[in-house]
């Protein structure tokens, strides 16, 4: 004959309790529909974990900021400073408004009297407009920088002391 185990079914909440054999048809199901609920428990509850680490943000090592800075120093070079200063007194404007020109070359702009013939294409390219006082003083920048002061030349006594 075979031995049958008794198992008590419990509903917490619930004033029922019985028992009944495993080896009878309700305790075949009872366990059926616990081993069905326990599965059902252990998918929900593996979805609802893999969904967490679906949508969680990644956690990742902080990468150290890198941050540039990039200094501009717009001041003009004093050797500049008495460049201008010999060549047009400083002043990139006349007493009645108008841009300076050479005295002795009429194509010596502004400021830095900077010679449209021998500059004015290549101030065009860069983008500088030497009629304008700032596009003036880039282009003779770019001229110092590239060039050295040899253009200023023949006020040399003047700016070189």
């Amino acid at each position: 004959m075979r031995k049958r185990s008794k198992l008590t079914k419990t509903f917490y909440g619930n004033q029922y309790t019985g028992s009944f054999h495993a080896g009878d048809s309700r305790g075949r199901h009872f366990l059926r529909m616990i081993g069905l609920y326990l599965s059902a428990l252990l998918v929900v509850g593996f979805l609802v974990a893999e969904g967490v680490m679906l949508f969680a943000p990644k956690v990742t090592e902080a990468e150290p900021e890198v941050r540039t800075i990039q200094v501009i120093d717009e001041s003009l070079p004093p050797i500049l400073v008495k460049i201008a200063s010999c060549e047009s007194s400083g002043e990139h404007f006349d007493s009645n408004g108008q841009v300076k020109l050479g005295k002795k070359n009429p194509n010596d702009i502004g400021k830095f009297q900077i010679n449209q013939t021998t500059w004015g294409r290549k101030a065009h390219e860069l983008g500088y407009d030497i009629y304008d006082e700032r596009g003036n003083e880039d282009m003779a920048r770019w001229i110092f920088f590239n060039q050295g002061t040899g253009d200023w030349s023949l006020s040399k006594k003047c700016w070189n002391k």
